[in-house]
């Protein structure tokens, strides 16, 4: 079958531009080898934790760094791709920024905050960075300990508390997505346990990311409207159910819009023919399936998502083959954590501004084919705090790019 738009990836940088492409009224089919990095993601898109001022932050970001995925997208592209990004899924998975245009500093599970962007609803109370917090302990959950987070908060300053609740789940050794698909139908029992310990002097309650995976927002505001106190979660070791929750908002738009999307099977092969792409074959059960396009998104991921394949001596892009920029001399620190990055987390491929795959030459090796998201090269999300923004922006501009290429 053949498609305007095809994107191979279903990660944010994928799906942004595969539901532009289909608000556009291009027939899209989203291809994705297995789950994408939302799955352990926080939920939040970070547009740039380098200052306070996001923006001020990517001004400064593509001065000093023409290779920066944000030196391709224009300011306004950006605004508008975080805009459409929001508008999308805002029925199934609210997002909004407390702070206005300025970043929001949000507690983690090990006692800090950090800077995001955009939070989901049920994350937006924690960036008022309340004295008087209440945390919820689960007993027998091992992914997020209450305990660990407020002491790590008080050295700041606060007050927060702990309070240790059991339900009945009736398990030993349970997961973040076991305990949010439990509580979906009984959360009346997670509010019964809570109840109690709610006096004058909490300001706000917080919770382990488990709070429901189809009927969060249900529970969140039910809980509130009985507790008589805002609550949020606070994302725990993966899987991450606020990354679960957004995937799941993604594809639900998706097919909404009328896309397509082949979840669980690789691309095997490109088929190339000079500078132009005209099918990938993709394992399917049987036999080999061919998905012909007139232009293709490539949102793959980097080497933790799979578009990047790390071997002994180099990293080589899986699907096309694409050069990879790296520097195997340079490859780690000494420091594994920090604030300088590692050399292979800014490996990636090398596009022009019309994010066009180009050779070691500088010359475009195929026309009709586009690239976004984590497989760009130029760019450490863990370090700048801007891997959703980057993601948003250059899905969004890949599928302006194909879609252009559509109509030549």
């Amino acid at each position: 079958m053949r498609y305007d738009i095809v994107v191979i990836g279903s990660g944010l940088a994928g799906m942004t531009a595969a539901l532009w492409s289909l608000r556009q009224g291009k027939k899209t089919i989203v291809i994705s080898a297995g789950e994408s990095a939302l799955f352990w993601q926080t939920g939040c898109i970070d547009l740039c934790g380098l200052d306070d001022d996001p923006w001020k932050a990517i001004k400064r970001l593509v001065q000093e760094r023409p290779d920066h995925p944000y030196s391709l997208v224009s300011e306004e592209d950006i605004r508008e791709a975080l805009k459409f990004f929001v508008q999308e899924i805002r029925n199934e998975c609210p997002y909004n920024n407390p702070s206005g245009s300025r970043n929001s500093w949000v507690p983690t599970a090990t006692g800090d905050f950090r800077p995001t962007y955009l939070l989901p609803e049920s994350q937006e109370v924690g960036a008022k960075r309340d004295y008087r917090v209440l945390a919820i302990d689960f007993k027998g959950f091992r992914d997020f300990s209450a305990q660990l987070m407020v002491t790590g908060i008080n050295t700041r300053g606060y007050q927060w508390q702990v309070a240790e609740v059991e339900i009945g789940y009736g398990k030993n050794n349970f997961s973040s997505l076991d305990l949010a698909v439990y509580l979906d139908k009984e959360w009346p029992e997670l509010l019964k346990q809570v109840k109690p310990f709610i006096n004058n002097k909490i300001t706000s309650v917080a919770f382990p990311a488990v709070l429901g995976l189809r009927h969060h927002l249900f529970i969140k505001r039910k809980m509130e409207e009985i507790l008589r106190v805002p609550i949020f979660e606070v994302p725990t070791l993966p899987p991450s159910v606020p990354g679960v929750r957004l995937r799941e908002a993604l594809f639900t738009r998706l097919r909404q819009l009328g896309g397509e999307i082949l979840l669980g099977f690789p691309v095997e092969e490109a088929k190339v023919a000079g500078d132009y792409c005209y099918g990938v074959l993709v394992n399917t059960p049987g036999r080999p399936r061919l998905i012909q396009g007139e232009s293709y998104v490539l949102a793959t991921g980097g080497i933790a998502g799979g578009g990047l394949l790390l071997e002994q001596t180099r990293v080589k892009e899986v699907i096309f083959g694409f050069p990879v920029t790296q520097n195997p001399g340079n490859w780690t620190n000494e420091r594994c954590l920090g604030y300088t990055s590692h050399g292979f987390a800014k490996c990636g491929i090398r596009v022009n501004n019309k994010l066009q795959p180009l050779s070691s030459n500088g010359e475009v090796l195929l026309r009709n084919v586009f690239c976004a998201g984590r497989i760009l090269a130029g760019y450490d999300p863990f370090v700048e705090a801007n891997g959703g923004g980057v993601a948003i922006a250059t899905g969004y501009k890949a599928a302006l790019e194909a879609g252009r290429a559509n109509k030549r």
